[in-house]
């Protein structure tokens, strides 16, 4: 839905308006809305605190140096630097996206999900963000 997102109409619709279009969940048990766009839009972080009260958002972290290496055979300019405007190049500059979230968040609620530990290990990541986050016991699996 991108409701944080830069399209100022979906946002002005209010959060009852998501609520509405948000699938059925159990009653007490939380239910999300989210896009990696939120990590790397300048006004999702003001607008998150202005509508929801947040206990943890979480992110994802990947290899950027590995991204960049990839991109760099592919995506210099003609001065022979990567192109940082170039959108693949750019999302994954994340102290630029970390640092305004920063400006509005306390690091304590923000949990980074290792990428490559979700994709080995996803119980224990997903037990980790659990527990950041504050949800209560729900499976004696997890």
């Amino acid at each position: 839905m991108h409701f944080f997102g830069v399209d100022k109409n979906t946002y002005a619709k209010g959060m009852q308006w998501l609520v509405s279009r948000m699938p059925e969940s159990e009653p007490n048990l939380p239910t999300t809305e989210k896009t990696p766009k939120y990590v790397i839009s300048e006004e999702v972080p003001a607008r998150i605190p202005r509508i929801h009260r947040m206990n943890s958002s979480i992110a994802v972290k990947l290899k950027t140096v590995n991204r960049r290496q990839n991109f760099t055979k592919l995506f210099l300019s003609n001065t022979g630097y990567v192109n940082t405007n170039y959108c693949p190049v750019y999302v994954t500059t994340y102290h630029i996206h970390l640092a305004r979230w920063l400006k509005l968040f306390p690091q304590t609620q923000i949990h980074f999900v290792d990428g490559d530990r979700l994709i080995s290990e996803p119980l224990q990541e997903l037990r980790a963000v659990k527990k950041s986050c504050g949800f209560p016991h729900f499976s004696q699996r997890m």
